[in-house]
Formats: structure tokens, C-alpha cells, sequence
């Protein structure tokens, strides 16, 4: 009886390399792979074929199926699933939008965790554990760890449920994007009594202008629906500008679900005090008044590109 000889089997693993940081441009959406060295390959390639030999029966615990007399066949896809499985539990957690479920717990769920654990990063776009989809991160300003929440780059399309998400799969600087919805999931992985929001008007002309830094209880939400959020700081300011009706005023961003001013701002910083919604991020389509909204009277009044941000702890 004549012994068969095992069929050839090629497997192509994927196994991208980090692009240089000058390859990606900030607003691109191109997802940094993980780097993975040759040795590494390597050595899970000996593991896992070492371990796929199982003295002649395929996988570790596995049989060759019944009623086959012959196990080559089998010894080999044994020992490439096996090295298959290595491979992908090198990369989990790193190699963009993949395969989230493959993510170790440990990954970095936010870009402050991000920063921290791997250090120097260049500015863009990256794929963090328990997110479907990427999200842009700031490494170089104010310390860095900072996740874009939202971009308001013109009124176009722009309603009352789509401020929430709009475009999450397409994290940019320049186009109309929002994930303010999962602001305070990324929040919640703060430790202390505070966490940190950044606002920038017209970054169509130049980052961190006419808006800053503030401070916010822990508590406090992304998406409020009201004024009442106003025990925030303001530890940074960009640009000279003071609190007031026609300009910024002293309370977290809150989305006006009502007729607060028959509408016309979206997202706004206006108290309900007032008769008009300066501080405005986002404005109602219908309303042209204003390129895009109406910002700080004395310096900005037309807001331009905003960009919206949040740090899950105050310090990096």
C-alpha cells in the first residue's frame, strides 16, 4: 500500500509594518499597523509548529477524523491554524480595524492610554480597543492624549441626533465628523475628579485659537441637553477673549433638543439667559447667517472650523 505524500499548503499571513510617521498625513484615515519583527515571526512560528506536531495527531488535543487512516494531511493544517492563531494573537490589539474581539483587555481603549504606552506618537488616526471604529488622536498639543470628539467644518447636514454621531468610521480635521456620543464611555476611563475639554475656533486658519482648555467635573456628560453644567475651569485660554453673551459663555456644550431660540443653534455653549447664541458650535443648516456659527463677537465672530476634544484626565 502506497503512502500518500501530504498536499502542498501555502499560507499568506498578513503581517503589515508601521508606516513612517511622515507617510500619514494629519486627517488622513490610514490606521497604523503594529510593527512586527522578523523574530518574533519567528519565534511564534516555532512555537507553534512545535506544538502543531502533537506527536503525529495534527493540533494539541485534536484526532485526525474518523474513518482516515492516514494523518499527514491533517499534521499540516493542524500546525498552520496553530500558527495562524500566534500570529493573530501577536498583532491583536494594534492592527487597525480588524478584529476588535482579538484585542487583549490590555489595549489602549483611549489615546491618553495610547500615549502612555508607547510614548512619543505622531499626530492621526488610530484604532483603540472597544471601538468599532477609529478615532483621531492629538499627541502634540497641551501635553497630548487628547481624542477628537468632533469637527464642525460647515452647517451642511447638521441636526439635532446626528450631533451625536455623524461620519464615526471617518475621523478628520477637516470634514464634518462627530463621536460626541461616546464621549463619556472614553471618560469614564479617568481616574480622578476631573477631566479635560479643549475647543478651538476657525483651525481652518491655525490650531489652538480663539477657544482653551477647561476643566470639568467627573460626572458631568457629553451630551447634555441643558445650561446647568457650569462648574467648569478654564485653565487655558487661546486668544484674547472674556465670558459673556456675545461670546463664549461659562457652561459645557449642550445640545438644544428644544427651540431654544427657534433652533438655530445645535451644539452651544449660549446660557438660556440670553437673547442671542454666540459660542455656538454647531448651527442649524437653515440659519446663514454666519461661517459657521456665531463664535466670540470681538475677534471671531464667524467660528469657522471648530474642533471639539476631551482628555479622560487632567494632566497626561
Amino acid at each position: 500500500m502506497s503512502t500518500r505524500s501530504p498536499p502542498l499548503l501555502l499560507l499568506l499571513l498578513p503581517v503589515p509594518l508601521r508606516p513612517a510617521a511622515a507617510e500619514t498625513a494629519p486627517g488622513d484615515c490610514a490606521v497604523p499597523p503594529p510593527l512586527l519583527l522578523a523574530s518574533q515571526v519567528a519565534e511564534v512560528a516555532r512555537t507553534a509548529l512545535a506544538a502543531g506536531s502533537g506527536g503525529g495527531q495534527g493540533a494539541p488535543g485534536q484526532e485526525p477524523p474518523a474513518g482516515r487512516s492516514d494523518t499527514s494531511e491533517f499534521n499540516v493544517l493542524g500546525r498552520l491554524e496553530a500558527l495562524e492563531l500566534a500570529v493573530r494573537r501577536l498583532t491583536a490589539g494594534t492592527a487597525g480595524p480588524g478584529a476588535p474581539a482579538d484585542r487583549p483587555p490590555s489595549a489602549p481603549a483611549t489615546c491618553l492610554q495610547l500615549q502612555r504606552a508607547n510614548g512619543s506618537l505622531a499626530d492621526g488616526v488610530y484604532q483603540l480597543a472597544g471601538l468599532a471604529e477609529p478615532v483621531y488622536c492629538d499627541f502634540s498639543h497641551d501635553g497630548g492624549g487628547w481624542t477628537l470628539l468632533l469637527t464642525a467644518a460647515s452647517r451642511a447636514g447638521w441636526d439635532r441626533l446626528n450631533v451625536r454621531l455623524r461620519s464615526a468610521d471617518r475621523p478628520s480635521l477637516t470634514d464634518n465628523y462627530s463621536i460626541l456620543g461616546r464621549g463619556d464611555r472614553l471618560k469614564a476611563f479617568g481616574t480622578g475628579h476631573r477631566f479635560a475639554y479643549r475647543l478651538e475656533g476657525q483651525a481652518q486658519v491655525d490650531r489652538r485659537q480663539w477657544g482653551g482648555i477647561w476643566l470639568a467635573p467627573r460626572d458631568y456628560t457629553f451630551t447634555p441637553e441643558t445650561d446647568t453644567q457650569r462648574d467648569i475651569a478654564l485653565v487655558k485660554k487661546f486668544d484674547l477673549w472674556t465670558y459673556g453673551e456675545p461670546s463664549l459663555q461659562k457652561t459645557m456644550p449642550w445640545i438644544n433638543v428644544e427651540d431654544f431660540l427657534k433652533g438655530r443653534p445645535l451644539l452651544t455653549t449660549t446660557l438660556k439667559e440670553s437673547n442671542n447664541w454666540w459660542g455656538t458650535l454647531l448651527t442649524d443648516p437653515a440659519t446663514t447667517s454666519y461661517q459657521h456659527s456665531p463664535w466670540i463677537s470681538a475677534g471671531a465672530p464667524q467660528s469657522g472650523t471648530v474642533l471639539y476634544w476631551m482628555r479622560e484626565e487632567v494632566l497626561p
